[in-house]
């Protein structure tokens, strides 16, 4: 008897370790598209600020490269949507990882793999327009910042039309 209970034991700790380390896993995930939310803003707030105390933008309401385009805001400008696209690329493959592990689950035909891979790559696709449009300033290299951009807008536009599409391919 007391065998029994002993693998009941061992089989229930094991689940319980198993979630405690999922939970330990994906517990702080809401980390990343929150440091998103606070970093891009505070980036353009403060660039602004230094591009006005600089006298190189008129106060008002700039374009946002404008604020970033001369040193030392160009530095910051440039550092910090590095850092927002690393993250915002692993928010990103965050989500097509669940998304394919919830179509796992549920046993989802092969045409929304590839739907979520086409969103997978248009996610990552906006993430390296935002890297060019962060380190080609618009005042020096015109081309490859207007590049970084119309990829990012359009590649980051169609990935979230395209999320839907790979939450549910019932809609299809």
């Amino acid at each position: 008897m007391k065998n029994v209970f002993t693998r009941d034991n061992n089989t229930y700790l094991a689940v319980l370790r198993t979630r405690e380390n999922e939970r330990m896993v994906y517990g702080k995930l809401h980390v990343l598209p929150l440091s998103l939310f606070i970093l891009i803003p505070v980036t353009f707030v403060i660039t602004y600020t230094i591009s006005v105390q600089w006298d190189h933008v008129v106060p008002g309401f700039p374009y946002i490269s404008e604020t970033g385009t001369l040193s030392p805001e160009s530095c910051i400008f440039a550092q910090c949507l590095n850092i927002a696209a690393l993250l915002l690329g692993c928010c990103v493959y965050i989500r097509h990882r669940q998304v394919l592990q919830w179509q796992t689950e549920r046993g989802r035909d092969l045409v929304g793999r590839k739907i979520i891979v086409a969103t997978m790559c248009c996610g990552i696709l906006a993430c390296f327009g935002l890297d060019i449009l962060a380190n080609f300033q618009e005042a020096r290299v015109v081309a490859a910042h207007m590049v970084g951009a119309m990829t990012c807008f359009s590649a980051g536009t169609l990935y979230f039309c395209l999320q839907p599409l790979a939450d549910n391919v019932d809609l299809l």
